[in-house]
């Protein structure tokens, strides 16, 4: 509980959404090195049809990622574990 609110105070500023940000994320893993999903173009078309958009964090920043994920209704795509 401490910890959730200490994030939200201490990067409270990055948590307010932008406009246009996609509701529905599908991290993509196309462009690492490892831990690639090898179907992931087909399970992109399944989450595709149910509204989500394809987001690629190699080219953002974490203040940027922050962002988009605060506004998010929901986040999939493969873990690396």
């Amino acid at each position: 509980d401490w910890a959730v609110r200490w994030v939200r105070e201490t990067f409270a500023d990055w948590l307010q959404p932008k406009p246009g940000t996609p509701r529905r994320i599908f991290i993509s893993r196309k462009k690492t090195a490892f831990r690639r999903c090898v179907n992931e173009d087909e399970v992109y078309a399944i989450s595709q049809r149910h509204g989500f958009t394809t987001l690629e964090n190699e080219g953002l920043t974490f203040q940027e990622q922050m962002a988009i994920y605060a506004g998010a209704e929901m986040i999939m795509g493969p873990h690396g574990a």
